[in-house]
């Protein structure tokens, strides 16, 4: 009876060891970073005196071993060179590990000079269905509780659609 007791109090002196050592050895690991690959559409979901909602279809890429939850970021969006302002992201994103898939997000641009001053500039989005998308700034996304930072900078020509 003792015997099983002494070899308990080794496997708890030593479970808690090794969880807090793999811990260590991920968190010290060499995280590659989140990219975006493209962005291949932008959706106008509504439009108010506070802004606009977007829905932007992201393609991101997670070369990681573990999966990623991006839960804020701060992108400057800017639409035919008519600078949208700041997005503030409205939902999270699970990003699955070894994974290169095509994610919905949703954004608040509030409403900015630059956005009330081009707004003749917005209308000829309606008319030629195709836009340039610019997005600059960062993402943050968390994995095992730890949060990381990583940069964005990305040009693409897009379908456009209201």
């Amino acid at each position: 009876m003792k015997k099983n007791r002494s070899k308990l109090k080794w496997i708890f002196l030593i479970l808690p060891l090794l969880v807090i050592g793999f811990t260590a050895i991920i968190s010290c690991s060499a995280i590659k970073p989140i990219a975006l690959k493209k962005v291949e559409s932008v959706k106008i979901l509504s439009a108010s005196s506070d802004g606009v909602e977007l829905e932007l279809n992201l393609l991101i890429e997670n070369p990681n071993f573990f999966k990623f939850k991006i839960t804020d970021g701060e992108l400057n969006i800017v639409l035919n060179k008519i600078d949208m302002g700041k997005a503030e992201l409205k939902n999270t994103v699970s990003l699955p590990a070894h994974t290169e898939v095509s994610h919905k997000f949703n954004v608040h641009v509030g409403a900015s000079n630059a956005l009330l001053g081009g707004f003749a500039s917005l209308l000829s989005l309606f008319k030629n269905n195709t836009a340039t998308v610019s997005l600059k700034g960062s993402i943050k996304a968390k994995s095992f509780g730890i949060s990381h930072t990583f940069p964005v900078d990305e040009t693409t020509r897009i379908p456009f659609s209201y």
